[in-house]
């Protein structure tokens, strides 16, 4: 593999997030005109906990081993931002075994 995968990475993640939430996501953002906010829609859409778990797919695109601090404490609002962020956070990586 040459190069870094980044259109494998991207359809890894964006199906991690639509598997692990569904609809779930949708449902849990604040609805437009709210009056007030309750605690839970404070909360992530995907806390850091759940999202730790796509390590696992994402080691085998790549071919070695992530550690866990490529996951956002506190995790992630939207699937745009959990994508874009680990994007970011893997071109950051040193080039490793790439190829299996």
């Amino acid at each position: 593999m040459n190069g870094f995968p980044e259109k494998e990475i991207r359809q890894a993640l964006s199906s991690f997030w639509d598997d692990t939430l569904g609809d779930e996501a949708a449902i849990s953002q604040p609805s437009d005109g709210a009056a007030s906010v309750g605690i839970d829609e404070l909360k992530p859409t995907m806390d850091s906990l759940t999202a730790v778990t796509v390590l696992i797919p994402l080691e085998k695109v790549l071919g070695h081993p992530l550690k866990q601090q490529l996951i956002r404490k506190g995790g992630y609002s939207s699937k745009d931002e959990f994508v874009d962020h680990l994007v970011q956070q893997l071109k950051k990586l040193p080039a490793q075994k790439q190829s299996a």
